[in-house]
């Protein structure tokens, strides 16, 4: 299965996070990962930097973004993840744009200065109570 791209989208879609993050002004596709959905970092005309996950409505994987989508809403603190900004449920396609966070993929490598760090990280996430103090819900793009 090909990965989908930013020109796939419906051009409502893509309206609609222009007019949420700015004209686009640079699409980078992002090819590592196991998801078969879209998955891009964003550049807009203005600096804006943001990262965006699509996948369409007759995908296997689309249950998979709907419950990520919820959990990112669920989350009571952005130190651990980035936020999601909006998302978007309708013209085919399940769509989440999130904060762009500038990093590198995590070496889990035996003996990697990466895993303590990781480790650390399991701990304070699984510590976490996400059920109380929930951000609000997303804006959602509808029609």
């Amino acid at each position: 299965m090909r990965k989908p791209h930013w020109e796939g989208l419906p051009d409502f879609t893509r309206a609609a996070i222009e007019g949420r993050c700015g004209e686009i002004a640079k699409v980078e596709p992002v090819s590592r990962g196991i998801m078969p959905g879209l998955a891009a970092r964003l550049h807009t005309v203005g600096g804006g930097r943001f990262f965006l996950k699509a996948v369409p409505d007759d995908s296997p994987a689309k249950d998979l973004y709907l419950r990520e989508r919820k959990a990112n809403a669920a989350l009571t603190v952005t130190e651990f993840a980035p936020v999601m900004l909006w998302s978007s449920t309708g013209h085919g396609w399940v769509v989440m744009v999130f904060e762009y966070v500038d990093g590198r993929e995590v070496d889990l490598s035996p003996g990697s200065p990466d895993l303590p760090k990781v480790v650390s990280l399991l701990r304070q996430l699984g510590s976490l109570p996400t059920w109380q103090n929930a951000r609000p819900s997303p804006s959602t793009w509808t029609r």
